[in-house]
């Protein structure tokens, strides 16, 4: 009615109810309209949103073609449906991996870090499973937790089946836990790859119940990660990956290849296709 002119729309694609009606009403609004659906975080199998129907395409309710954070993941088919069209595009959200040199941490202590997930009972489960550790004192291991932004911190603190150990701090949601960490425990969180993309193992709780979903391409080494479902598995998962000497270093070239292949960097070229410039 006021005579705008839109072209491009880019949509933070979830497929919630939210994202089929803006796309319903811009389709039907513009009708030259293109739409671009942008996961801006790493994409895990079962993810419905990836995959959208043919009757949701044919009714407008879904966008033209699906951004993914890196082109690696376009050549993985169960992150794809041959109805619709995918591309790639720049990972803003991770841009800061581009800044970072990876070289293996001189300490004497051994920093894992706990990302919990936006799931306030898995991050229970999480940290309970690490409480029951019983930590050879030999090992000098220390754990830092580190709650997701929209969690309730203090409804997962008091529904722990015991007082954290005195081995186990917490830390601000802001702490940039990258500097320090030699290993990422979390669940079906993108910091997962985020940390490997960086030269970090990471070790992933199995999910209590509900669908597995896996925050790892299929096509990355398991020298990098380890899947566990209890405080046994957890705790040898750490030694291993302690022992590994000049961990980096090793798989350097690797790490490299992960980071380029998954996280496209945002320069120029890749946010002026992003925006159709």
């Amino acid at each position: 009615q006021k005579g705008i002119k839109v072209k491009l729309l880019i949509d933070w694609w979830e497929n919630q109810a939210t994202d089929k009606c803006l796309n319903k009403g811009m389709k039907e609004s513009y009708e030259s309209l293109k739409i671009k659906g942008y996961l801006g975080y790493v994409p895990r199998n079962m993810e419905l949103q990836l995959v959208p129907t043919k009757k949701e395409k044919k009714n407008k309710l879904v966008p033209h073609v699906i951004n993914f954070i890196g082109k690696k993941f376009l050549e993985d088919s169960s992150y794809k449906s041959e109805e619709f069209d995918y591309d790639f595009a720049p990972a803003f959200r991770f841009n800061h991996i581009y800044d970072k040199e990876i070289k293996n941490m001189k300490s004497d202590i051994y920093n894992v870090i706990i990302a919990l997930p936006y799931l306030e009972d898995e991050s229970i489960n999480i940290i309970n499973l690490i409480n029951d550790i019983k930590i050879d004192d030999e090992d000098d291991i220390e754990f830092k937790i580190k709650f997701h932004p929209i969690s309730n911190n203090k409804y997962i603190i008091d529904n722990l089946k015991n007082k954290l150990n005195e081995n186990i701090k917490t830390v601000d949601v802001n702490e940039k836990i990258f500097d320090t960490a030699d290993l990422i425990i979390s669940s079906v969180s993108s910091i997962c790859l985020e940390s490997i993309a960086l030269g970090i193992p990471a070790i992933i709780v199995k999910q209590q119940y509900g669908i597995e979903y896996n925050p790892i391409p299929k096509k990355i080494s398991s020298y990098f990660y380890k899947f566990c479902d209890n405080e046994k598995e957890i705790y040898e998962s750490i030694k291993y990956f302690k022992n590994i000497l000049n961990f980096k270093i090793n798989k350097l070239e690797e790490i490299n290849e992960i980071k380029n292949d998954y996280f496209q960097i945002p320069n120029r070229v890749e946010i002026k296709k992003l925006l159709n410039m």
